[in-house]
C-alpha cells in the first residue's frame, strides 16, 4: 500500500446540512409604483436611496409593470414620484 494515502472518517450528518440562510431585514412599508411614472430603474434606485435614507434597507421588484417597493422606514411616495 502506498504511504501517501490518507483514509478520512465518514462525514457526519451535520456536515451534510445546508448552510443557514441569511436573515432578511424586516420591512415596515410596502408600496406599489406603476412603471410609467419611472423614467429609468437606475433613477428609481437613486431617488429611493435618498427618500429612505442611506442606512435603511429597501427592496424593489418588478411585477406586471409595477414596482413593488418594500422599505424598513416610511417614505413619501408622491415626493419620490415628483423627484423624477
Amino acid at each position: 500500500m502506498p504511504t501517501n494515502v490518507v483514509i478520512l472518517p465518514r462525514a457526519s450528518t451535520a456536515a451534510r446540512q445546508s448552510p443557514p440562510r441569511p436573515v432578511e431585514p424586516e420591512y415596515q412599508v410596502e408600496r406599489d409604483l406603476k412603471a410609467k411614472f419611472v423614467p429609468s430603474p437606475q433613477k428609481l434606485l437613486e431617488e429611493l436611496r435618498r427618500a429612505v435614507g442611506p442606512d435603511q434597507y429597501y427592496s424593489v421588484e418588478m411585477r406586471h409593470n409595477v414596482y413593488k417597493i418594500r422599505a424598513s422606514t416610511d417614505f413619501d411616495l408622491q415626493r419620490l414620484i415628483s423627484s423624477f
